[in-house]
């Protein structure tokens, strides 16, 4: 009877170990997936709207107000003329608002409807030309293009993982991921105009995040 009694202890530990070993289940590396998706587009659109905003702002800066709008959108490799018309609109329309007007909306219908809106270029100081490009791709970047609802949706379905399975491994691995491509989205909707120093801080913010996304497929693989 002991014997028999050992013999069952010791396929209970066999079957333990192997559970253990197997890592997690299909189910629960699917919801991860749902999660680490979304973060996927959230670094990969601000990732792209950067590269787009280093090329409007060398182009702008060495124009100013004179700057043509069709040669600084051939050379954007992530927005169409249309988005890019249409989010340099809305950064009108938004500082008209911030100066008291009571109608941005009309404000917006008059700068996409110009038959050049390049024109749009000599309502800003010229100066303030590669940074009111660089809020027209971040801003597109963030809120236009949805990534900043995209971003709230990956914190809510990691909220749902966490709930279904609360005692699995992979949560502080996407919990850093999570929080590293928060960082970084919330850095890159101010970098307008994007210096060297910029530049840096981005290459660090999109290094955690790399690493983080690694520790988390480590657990799918």
């Amino acid at each position: 009877m002991k014997k028999f009694v050992v013999l069952l202890l010791a396929v209970a530990m066999v079957f333990s170990l192997c559970s253990c070993q197997s890592g997690p289940s299909a189910e629960e590396i699917n919801a991860a997936y749902e999660v680490i998706d979304n973060l996927d587009i959230v670094y990969t659109n601000h990732k792209n709207a950067n590269e787009d905003v280093i090329t409007a702002n060398a182009v702008s800066a060495s124009s100013g107000c004179a700057t043509r709008m069709t040669s600084l959108t051939s050379q954007l490799k992530h927005m169409t003329h249309e988005e890019f018309v249409e989010a340099l609109a809305s950064i009108v329309a938004l500082m008209a608002e911030e100066q008291g007007n009571n109608d941005p909306g009309a404000i917006y219908e008059w700068c996409v409807s110009m038959d050049d809106p390049s024109d749009m270029f000599y309502i800003f100081n010229e100066a303030y030309v590669p940074k009111a490009c660089g809020m027209a791709i971040q801003g597109h970047a963030s809120a236009l293009s949805g990534t900043d609802e995209i971003l709230e949706e990956a914190g809510s379905k990691l909220d749902k993982f966490k709930t279904e399975y609360p005692d699995s491994e992979m949560i502080p691995a996407l919990e850093t991921y999570y929080e590293a491509v928060a960082a970084y989205s919330e850095y890159c909707t101010s970098a307008f105009v994007i210096t060297d120093t910029v530049s840096l801080e981005i290459g660090v913010l999109e290094s955690s995040c790399e690493l983080a996304r690694e520790s988390v497929i480590n657990f799918t693989a």
